[in-house]
């Protein structure tokens, strides 16, 4: 009797050891999902030059993030034609109650001319996988033209700014003449802004929010315009760092939506 239960007990233990090798040899690898902001970006930049720009996700907590590895061999938008990422650093940030909150920054370089529209970004890991996350809609615009400083940031040029009501409008004239913006040169999705003419004076500075004419209930957004202005007759470009938009007082809801625009 007590031969037969060993062999009973023996026999369990094996079933026991093959379940949980099984179940770790499934599970070892499987990795969260990563959800990316869903971004509103109208990005200029001027041809040949950098700049750095941060996307956010969320991984729920106590989760695996594969994309938080050292494996990663390289991190594209995907099939842009305008830009290329130079390189990258991955930061931890703040939590919500269910989700890690991440970043990735990213150094960009704007190696070719030309107006596109992406909506991923991709990211290639030494096993040879690819995987693709949506990260919204970003318009690119490089331009040949160069950036001139006649018309600048003011100190108080907002970076982050709560809720988008418009685009935080804050440049000084440099120059002992007057200058007009004649164009914004902002490329939003379904979203368009007040473009009219803005007169500065001489050594002055022009603080205004030009208002958006839409009720795109977008929460997230990253304006980086490519100014243009006229100054003594001829027209010029000035491209300003980007205003990110609504990171301030982000609350649960808020993670929970964006989730939710990525969740399968």
């Amino acid at each position: 009797m007590i031969k037969k239960f060993k062999i009973i007990l023996t026999f369990i233990v094996i079933i026991l050891v093959v379940i949980f090798g099984t179940y770790f040899s499934l599970t070892k690898d499987k990795f969260a999902v990563a959800h990316f902001i869903q971004y509103n970006s109208s990005i200029a930049a001027e041809l040949n030059t950098n700049y750095t720009i941060d996307l956010a996700y969320f991984i729920e907590k106590n989760h695996k993030d594969k994309i938080s590895t050292k494996s990663i061999v390289s991190i594209n938008f995907k099939n842009s034609v305008t830009t290329q990422v130079k390189s990258y650093k991955l930061v931890k940030s703040d939590s919500s109650k269910k989700y890690d909150i991440r970043n990735i920054t990213l150094d960009v370089s704007f190696q070719k001319p030309g107006k596109e529209k992406v909506r991923y970004i991709e990211i290639k890991f030494d096993d040879n996988s690819v995987e693709e996350y949506l990260v919204g809609i970003w318009n690119f615009n490089v331009s040949k033209d160069k950036n001139e400083e006649k018309l600048v940031m003011s100190d108080t040029f907002p970076l982050v700014s709560n809720d988008f009501n418009g685009y935080n409008f804050s440049f000084t004239n440099t120059t002992a003449n007057d200058i007009k913006v004649i164009d914004l040169g902002i490329d939003l999705n379904e979203t368009s802004l007040e473009n009219k003419p803005i007169n500065i004076k001489p050594k002055g500075t022009e603080k205004v929010v030009i208002k958006t004419s839409t009720k795109n209930k977008d929460k997230f957004y990253i304006i980086k315009p490519k100014l243009s202005y006229v100054y003594n007759n001829k027209v010029y470009a000035y491209y300003p760092f980007a205003t990110y938009y609504g990171f301030l007082n982000m609350t649960d809801a808020d993670i929970d939506k964006e989730v939710e625009k990525t969740s399968i």
